[in-house]
């Protein structure tokens, strides 16, 4: 799921109204106040490496099963692709280690690792800089 040019963070009626209420009930008031502690802390981190002037790859996930059949690649390459013709930033942000060497395959920098707050989980903030591309379109 990229997220588009500008994203700044969920607006909570949207979020309320696509599965957050659903959640809350499931999981308690508690996991809202998490939730809100994290979305803050991402958010303040991707205007720190981008000025929220960027494409935001908000998810990506394959299958156990399917990894390693270049599905990712299929689903990455059109939007880099697209980025580097337009001189666009792209941001991300994984909780796992071992996804960190994934997205640097596609060229992307780890920019930060830090802990979120109140919580065990780690963070790892992630920028790609826009390849350069000439008039017919390849990449310099």
């Amino acid at each position: 799921i990229w997220l588009p040019f500008g994203f700044e963070g969920s607006k909570t009626i949207p979020f309320l109204m696509n599965g957050a209420l659903k959640l809350i009930a499931h999981s308690g008031f508690k996991i809202l106040g998490r939730m809100i502690t994290y979305e803050n802390f991402a958010m303040n981190l991707k205007k720190k490496y981008t000025e929220h002037v960027d494409w935001y790859l908000y998810n990506l996930s394959i299958k156990k099963d399917a990894q390693g059949k270049g599905i990712a690649s299929k689903l990455m390459r059109p939007m880099l692709e697209f980025c580097d013709q337009e001189a666009m930033k792209c941001y991300l942000e994984t909780n796992k280690e071992s996804n960190v060497s994934l997205y640097a395959h596609y060229g992307f920098e780890l920019k930060e690792t830090a802990q979120v707050p109140k919580s065990d989980v780690t963070h790892y903030a992630m920028v790609r800089a826009p390849k350069m591309v000439n008039k017919e379109g390849e990449v310099k």
